[in-house]
């Protein structure tokens, strides 16, 4: 297998994982994310918007927060800038997303604060469990979690919770 085989197997598969090309994937990471990640920047650039890419970016998105590539983190909050784009690739966005952005996150607050000022990823972010304080974020990140590092960020995302004063 190669990395084009593999791009081929997810864009055409329909419900079920394309396993092989999944272990292939992972197995060879290093050397095929560069390509794997340019499906994604395609299509959240709107380059490429079909079915067929929309189902590459679901299972290349799963496999680099797997991989925890914080490479994704930016592509994923520039996708999020188009909620119906993010939907119809992640479906699920509610538990795929926040699994995802945690896991890839690149330690780039002003990324993460973009993405939080953003009035259309507002509503996602809220419905994915990310319980960040509206006013404490949009004010000021840094303050929010203090001195800020990639596991506060982690820590407090899954918690569901900021941190106290």
């Amino acid at each position: 297998m190669d990395v084009e085989t593999a791009i081929q197997a997810f864009a055409s598969a329909e419900n079920d994982l394309p396993q092989e090309a999944a272990e292939w994937a992972l197995d060879h990471w290093d050397e095929a994310a560069p390509e794997l990640l340019s499906v994604v920047e395609r299509y959240t650039s709107g380059a490429e918007r079909s079915d067929e890419a929309a189902r590459a970016v679901l299972f290349i998105l799963h496999l680099a927060g797997e991989k925890q590539d914080t490479r994704v983190f930016s592509l994923l909050c520039g996708l999020a800038q188009d909620v119906e784009a993010l939907e119809e690739a992640l479906g699920d966005t509610t538990t795929t997303f926040r699994q995802i952005l945690i896991s890839t996150y690149d330690g780039h607050l002003d990324t993460l604060k973009g993405l939080i000022e953003t009035a259309e990823a507002d509503a996602l972010l809220a419905s994915s469990g990310l319980r960040l304080p509206a006013s404490g974020i949009k004010d000021d990140v840094r303050g929010w979690l203090g001195a800020p590092t990639y596991v506060d960020f982690r820590a407090y995302a899954y918690a569901g919770t900021s941190p106290a004063p």
